[in-house]
């Protein structure tokens, strides 16, 4: 599973989606991405669109 569609199965449902063991590192960075936004913006909605947008950018130009 991809940060960004964590992001948005979490923004959509308002549930923590289930991850496979394996994907332990996707919650961690999908919160952390989130977490920043909230931090910067009063508006969740912007906060969840920006951590989306913001990994969405990581996946397109991450190198593997």
């Amino acid at each position: 599973m991809k940060v960004s569609e964590f992001l948005r199965e979490y923004q959509i449902s308002g549930l923590v989606p289930e991850t496979p063991p394996d994907d332990a590192m996707v919650p961690f960075w999908a919160g952390w991405l989130l977490g920043h936004q909230l931090r910067v913006s009063t508006d969740p909605e912007h906060s969840f669109d920006t951590a989306i947008k913001a990994a969405e950018f990581i996946e397109e130009h991450a190198k593997g």
